[in-house]
């Protein structure tokens, strides 16, 4: 019997009614490797077992699935609301923000409003999170702050 691990990258697209979704094997899990296809609008990863045993395979239950990585600007209720809120067009978005209890949302290229939770990101916000320079500058800020006070620059 053997057991192999194999990681996908699940896109999503929007969708006429529903978003949809598409699945394809991936040598990594990195945010910053992925290849967006088509009119992905977002893309999580995650892993599956596969078992070997007596000639047969056996596939497992999705497992170690991340939380998404939209592509397009987050956008805080109050954000909408503002932007949005005298425009007929938006209030079904503002009215199931606020009855879901929804704090923000991504606006991706498309127009889409994606609901983001708990642990949810843009790949913006990613990529200021994670990349050298995105660290360097925080630690300029905070070194302003500490050693000048308000910033002057």
């Amino acid at each position: 019997m053997e057991k192999t691990t194999k990681k996908y990258v699940e896109y999503l697209y929007p969708g006429l009614i529903v978003s949809e979704t598409s699945s394809k094997e991936v040598e990594h899990n990195d945010p910053m490797k992925v290849n967006i296809e088509g009119r992905a609008i977002g893309f999580r990863f995650y892993e599956k077992d596969f078992i070997n045993a007596s000639g047969e395979q056996f596939e497992g239950k999705v497992k170690n699935r991340t939380n998404w990585f939209y592509i397009g600007k987050r956008l805080t209720f109050s954000e909408v609301q503002s932007r949005f809120g005298k425009m007929p067009k938006y209030e079904t978005l503002i009215s199931n923000m606020e009855c879901n209890g929804i704090s923000s949302v991504c606006m991706t290229e498309y127009g889409n409003f994606m609901p983001m939770e708990d642990g949810d990101m843009t790949l913006e916000e990613y990529i200021m999170e994670h990349s050298k320079e995105a660290k360097a500058l925080k630690m300029f800020q905070e070194l302003k702050k500490t050693y000048w006070g308000k910033s002057f620059l």
